[in-house]
């Protein structure tokens, strides 16, 4: 048993309950940070939520790709708070709409083109629900996830919520946005 689903076990066990609702009182200011590094203050994403109707939710996530230190995307894609969980469905059509926000000095658009397309790998679970639970654990929060239902213990994620004034940045990411020409 992965030692991450062990922890969630446990926690079941001795009573930690996922958030009810773990957009509750989020606002443009503050923004979902994936594996944060408190003292670099830095995420490998960022995701900023915007109400749209309901408990529905417009999304812009800001990435680093992996290949490429410093190549940052921008990927817009919709959200909704179902049973306790974030859950949307992974669509072709948003990750084919990716922008590149932060280029790689040197890279040609090439090469950073080339980085984007990694993202294929999600093609998979084109059309499938993922959602997610976030366990509280300190400042920190814990994430289980669904695919279609089934546990996903590999997705698991360890998040915070950052300030739009904390100072944290996308890895990879320190100054203005320098999308190429």
């Amino acid at each position: 048993m992965p030692i991450l689903s062990f922890i969630l076990a446990q926690a079941a066990v001795l009573g930690v309950e996922p958030l009810a609702d773990p957009l509750e009182g989020v606002s443009s200011e503050w923004m979902l940070c994936t594996h944060p590094d408190d003292t670099a203050k830095t995420c490998h994403l960022m995701a900023t939520f915007t109400k749209t109707a309901g408990n529905e939710y417009a999304e812009l996530d800001h990435t680093a790709v992996v290949g490429l230190p410093g190549l940052v995307i921008e990927l817009a894609t919709k959200s909704v708070v179902k049973d306790g969980k974030l859950c949307s469905f992974a669509r072709r059509k948003d990750f084919e709409g990716v922008r590149i926000v932060r280029h790689v000095e040197g890279a040609t658009r090439q090469q950073e083109l080339s980085a984007v397309r990694q993202l294929g790998f999600m093609y998979p679970i084109e059309g499938k629900e993922v959602c997610t639970a976030f366990y509280p654990d300190g400042q920190h929060l814990m994430t289980q996830s669904w695919i279609n239902g089934k546990p996903v213990p590999e997705m698991a994620t360890r998040i915070r919520w950052v300030h739009k004034d904390d100072g944290y940045v996308v890895t990879g990411w320190r100054g203005a946005i320098t999308t190429p020409q």
